[in-house]
């Protein structure tokens, strides 16, 4: 039977001992000690059905109304078609400066065809040279015309979109009214360009009569026009009740303009009034 040794001194202590340990491992073990217990919840959590439900996520936008969708592809169908045509007739007047053709060499040539001496190609070069340096200049300038005549034109076309988004709400039949619409590219500018787009197209498509006033009218006038519908339309949109009284009887003038409304003169008359405020203001 064999001895056992019961010496305590050789027996090599392995108890772990919590007073030798530094403060770092401390905390390091009562972090690794959290997470276990905090992962072990989330986990008896999700399989018992009590974890905490996500918030949903952004509900999408509601999808724009039909009639809007279709009213804009057809505007900017119009739209791009103006600006065709508008582009087309700039560069028909752009295109043909009145010094359009190359210096004439001719004075710098002998009877052979050839440069009389050395100063009169230096000359003629020179020229040239210049000549060449005025139509690129030319060129670029057409060029930024054009760019900015479209960023114009695709600017007063999403103000009008967005416009009658706002005013179909006010009248709901505003989409088919201006779906029949028979505007002519200078009447589309001019309603683009007015304070009140949408309201003035409107407007124009309930008064036949005045739609087809201004489809046989040239483009200046018929921009005149549209100009004093839009300021009409202003000052009945900011106009204000203020008493019941009755409206004052207007007096007997004799068949003259109320010349006090602009919105009421002829066109001639408009014009002319026009011209005397901007006259004033220079």
């Amino acid at each position: 039977m064999e001895n056992i040794v019961t010496d305590d001194t050789k027996i090599t202590d392995v108890v772990t001992d919590d007073s030798k340990k530094t403060e770092e491992e401390k905390v390091a073990e009562k972090a690794a000690a959290d997470l276990k217990a905090k992962e072990t919840a989330e986990a008896k959590s999700l399989a018992d059905g009590t974890a905490p439900k996500k918030p949903d996520a952004t509900p999408p936008p509601e999808p724009e109304p039909v009639e809007h969708v279709a009213f804009k592809l057809r505007e900017e169908k119009r739209a791009s078609a103006a600006l065709a045509a508008e582009n087309a007739d700039l560069k028909a007047r752009l295109s043909t400066p009145p010094d359009a053709k190359e210096p004439d060499i001719a004075p710098y040539l002998d009877e052979e065809g050839n440069f009389k001496d050395a100063k009169s190609q230096t000359e003629y070069n020179k020229k040239l040279f210049d000549w060449q340096g005025d139509q690129r200049d030319k060129v670029n300038e057409q060029k930024a015309l054009l760019r900015r005549n479209n960023e114009a034109m695709e600017s007063l076309n999403a103000g009008y979109i967005a416009d009658a988004e706002k005013v179909s709400i006010k009248y709901p039949d505003f989409y088919e009214v201006v779906e029949k619409s028979q505007f002519t590219f200078a009447m589309e500018k001019a309603i683009k360009m007015s304070s009140n787009k949408a309201e003035v197209a409107y407007y124009i498509c309930k008064n036949p009569a005045l739609q087809k006033q201004l489809q046989g009218s040239d483009p200046v006038e018929a921009a005149l026009e549209i100009q004093k519908v839009d300021m009409q339309l202003t000052q009945n949109l900011n106009k204000k009740i203020v008493t019941k009284a009755p409206p004052p009887i207007n007096p007997i003038t004799g068949g003259q303009e109320d010349v006090t409304d602009e919105t009421k003169l002829s066109t001639a008359n408009f014009i002319k009034r026009r011209n005397e405020k901007e006259f004033k203001n220079k």
